[in-house]
């Protein structure tokens, strides 16, 4: 049996939240996860990815990684399952470094949304805030 290297709950859950759940792919940033037909409960097509596999043979798996490496937030990004499927069916397309810049822009775009207005303006700079 091959030992995967899953996200705990908490690291999902932070992960989703810091692109204010919203898919990381640029091309889309479609909003995974949204209201059920029960007002007791929502539906969720977003997944946590690895960027790099959290098992021997994945895709973008790298040996010299530690478990906990391969389990950290640092190695995963927020994705509906349709872009998940994509990224892994085409690893030379989809590097670790292409996912990675995904991620950073997708948690600087939703820090930046955070402090905007319902016009889209500006409410206060956030620079200040993050530095």
């Amino acid at each position: 049996m091959r030992r995967r290297d899953d996200f705990t709950r908490k690291t999902i859950e932070i992960m989703a939240k810091r692109v204010g759940c919203r898919c990381c792919n640029p091309e889309g940033r479609i909003l995974p996860c949204g209201s059920a037909v029960s007002e007791e409960s929502y539906v969720n097509i977003g997944v946590a990815v690895h960027i790099a596999a959290a098992v021997s043979g994945g895709k973008r798996y790298r040996a010299e990684m530690t478990m906990q490496e391969r389990s950290s937030i640092d190695n995963g990004l927020w994705l509906c399952q349709d872009c998940a499927k994509v990224i892994d069916s085409n690893e030379k397309k989809y590097t670790a470094e292409l996912l990675k810049g995904w991620k950073q822009s997708a948690e600087l775009e939703a820090r930046r949304a955070m402090y905007k207005d319902n016009e889209g303006n500006q409410r206060m700079e956030i620079d200040l805030l993050w530095n």
